[in-house]
């Protein structure tokens, strides 16, 4: 039980660095016309995991509270669109 415990922490450590890395910005710029670029995106993205949970945080920094919200949104759904071919 400890060593699947153990692989799926590291795979959600994985998983967080995919959410908040280039290519998920990337992805979600193009799918969802956001007015940012990638490399903007990914440098206003944090994500981080709550351990022992599958839960993940996705935040987006940016002067606009609404638009943060809506790039937070567009990460979040890019990733899961993203992570079944992980």
């Amino acid at each position: 039980v400890y060593q699947g415990t153990q692989a799926a922490q590291e795979r959600l450590s994985s998983y967080a660095a995919v959410a908040g890395g280039h290519a998920v910005a990337d992805k979600a710029v193009t799918q969802f016309h956001l007015p940012v670029s990638a490399d903007q995106l990914a440098s206003q993205t944090k994500v981080a995991f709550t351990p022992k949970t599958t839960l993940f945080t996705i935040t987006v920094t940016d002067t606009d509270p609404q638009r943060a919200a809506t790039l937070a949104k567009a990460v979040a759904d890019e990733f899961t669109m993203m992570v079944g071919s992980l």
